[in-house]
């Protein structure tokens, strides 16, 4: 049986999982179907390996599912990649367990009877498809009002956005921006993509979530969610420049100086 397909963009987004389908979900049922673009997928040395992959949905939300026979990764390790959407059919509900902390539902094992299908090779968000407000900020330092928030923010690339590894072991696009004044901007991509074009200097436009951990930082769904905005070499940043931008978007206990001018709604805690 042929085990790839290509669902076109309407019908994709009527066919992922949501929280509704989660919480109807019986624990130890074996025929559970999830629709979902994979996140990552992380190799873990316990008691016997383990494979957990993260899937998400269009809204950014998560759900676990993990392998435990070589066997059956073997069999699907090549549709196991970053990006691809993915329908898993006869999934194992099991116990919510470590691996599913803050995310929907039961952890959800493959099984030998399990059935998986590529329903698309890469997904790329439409900015229609989140009912999210963007909220579009002139400094980094206003971060730490939109914790959670998908905010647009424009700054310099100190750093390459390129590929590295967690501590956890998930490998991930990660890179800084500048502001070249004061602050930095850390970027996070869940999902591997080349990023050659941005290179160090360049101006960009970038749409992310503010997400703390420890200090604010931004996790960007996709590649075109970051917009080159230099149009030359003239356009660029010096390294000089950038350097000025060297401190993390944190709360503060102290007054915010002369010259930062966050937004209105500023909490300083």
């Amino acid at each position: 049986m042929d085990n790839y397909y290509d669902v076109d963009d309407d019908q994709l987004m009527g066919l992922f999982f949501t929280k509704e389908m989660a919480d109807n979900v019986l624990l130890y049922e074996k025929t559970v179907q999830i629709v979902g673009i994979v996140t990552s997928v992380e190799r873990k040395r316990e008691s016997k390996p383990i494979t957990k992959i993260t899937l998400s949905n269009h809204l950014n939300e998560h759900i676990y599912v993990v392998i435990w026979c070589e066997n059956i990764l073997e069999q699907y390790k090549d549709m196991l990649v970053p990006n691809k959407v993915l329908h898993m059919d006869g999934l194992f509900a099991r116990n919510r367990s470590q691996y599913n902390k803050g995310n929907y539902g039961h952890d959800y094992t493959v099984m030998s009877n399990t059935i998986i299908r590529v329903l698309r090779d890469q997904f790329i968000p439409r900015a229609s498809d989140s009912q999210e407000e963007v909220h579009r900020i002139d400094s980094f330092i206003d971060c730490i009002n939109y914790e959670k928030m998908c905010v647009e923010v424009e700054g310099y690339i100190k750093m390459p956005i390129q590929k590295t590894n967690t501590k956890s072991g998930a490998t991930i696009n990660q890179g800084c921006l500048s502001d070249c004044m004061k602050y930095k901007l850390e970027i996070r991509m869940p999902t591997i993509y080349p990023m050659d074009e941005f290179t160090i200097g360049s101006h960009v436009k970038v749409t992310g979530r503010v997400v703390l951990d420890p200090y604010f930082l931004l996790e960007v769904d996709h590649k075109d969610h970051i917009i080159l905005l230099s149009k030359s070499k003239e356009d660029k940043k010096s390294y000089q420049d950038l350097l000025k931008g060297k401190l993390n978007p944190v709360h503060s206990t102290v007054m915010i100086e002369e010259g930062d001018t966050p937004s209105k709604k500023m909490k300083i805690m």
